[in-house]
């Protein structure tokens, strides 16, 4: 089972409201999908308190059995110690051979269908260490992407990469 969990403030919903959210997953995927076939993949959302929960409706999600540059990367990711992590970049924030792996992946599968997701969390692991311009560069590539999801949180870090070197002006 795949869980992530979201905080959000309480409020009542209209009976006939709808709300589209979308979040990247990025974590485990190994477990929660570990063969090409078809997954049915729902939403559970709980109360703060545990006590109230609604769970969504179904959909389908098809995995498919990587070929080509894309077989490549994804045994390229399967050779990691922990795979599970790999586009999360949490290994690589403190680790200086962890982001040389990372950033190995993006110069070489950066055209597969993984190569978006690994370049987020590269930018991700630059913005964690204040290395505002990598990351800023890749960001602005991302922000770009057709992508909707991937486009709105580059977008973000861009805003958060703004704010934080206007901070770093004020100082005096």
């Amino acid at each position: 089972m795949l869980k992530k969990h979201l905080v959000v403030s309480p409020r009542e919903f209209r009976p006939d409201e709808q709300i589209e959210r979308t979040d990247r997953l990025t974590y485990m995927l190994n477990r929660a999908f570990p063969d090409p076939r078809t997954y049915q993949v729902h939403a559970l959302f709980v109360s703060h308190d545990g006590k109230d929960s609604v769970v969504s409706n179904s959909i389908e999600v098809e995995i498919v059995q990587p070929d080509g540059v894309d077989a490549q990367a994804l045994q390229f990711i399967r050779e990691q110690a922990e795979p599970a992590y790999f586009f999360t970049g949490v290994r690589a924030v403190k680790n200086a051979e962890q982001l040389k792996v990372l950033e190995k992946f993006v110069t070489d599968y950066g055209e597969s269908s993984y190569g978006d997701d690994a370049s987020f969390a590269l930018a991700e692991v630059h913005f964690a260490r204040r290395d505002y311009e990598k990351s800023r560069t890749i960001f602005e590539r991302l922000s770009k992407s057709s992508d909707r999801t991937l486009a709105t949180e580059a977008a973000h870090f861009l805003k958060l990469i703004n704010q934080r070197e206007q901070q770093k002006k004020a100082r005096p």
